[in-house]
């Protein structure tokens, strides 16, 4: 849910063709849009808070967020598994300690994600069909 403003912009983007013709163009106005875009709409759909700011930060790699661990830092963290955030130094990301982690333990997550790779795409193949 927290990635539901990609959808909105991918439907706006159609009225552009220039932006939807473009896929480095749509992906970009994606990764500029997406995440403040979700926190409106889930707010709009009237969500809880939590969920609202999870939308809306995401993203936000050095979230100073509150003492205890939310959803944000949950869906950032799983950001992290899956490789949005890029080459962001693990250690620098406050949700990580937040969630009782350390860097090491989300790069064990990652290469046991890495491994299993193929498990994962047969089990996605499965669930589609």
């Amino acid at each position: 849910m927290h990635d539901i403003g990609a959808l909105a912009v991918i439907a706006y983007a159609r009225d552009f063709p220039e932006v939807a013709d473009n896929p480095s163009a749509l992906e970009s106005s994606i990764g500029a849009l997406r995440t403040q875009l979700s926190g409106m709409i889930l707010a709009k759909w009237a969500l809880p808070a939590e969920l609202v700011t999870a939308a809306k930060e995401a993203e936000n790699w050095t979230r100073q967020g509150p003492d205890r661990a939310d959803y944000a830092d949950l869906v950032i963290v799983a950001q992290l598994h899956d490789g949005v955030a890029g080459d962001v130094d693990i250690a620098a990301v406050p949700a990580v300690s937040r969630l009782g982690l350390t860097a090491d333990d989300v790069g064990e997550g990652i290469e046991l994600l890495h491994d299993a790779h193929e498990e994962v795409a047969a089990a996605k193949r499965l669930l589609a069909s």
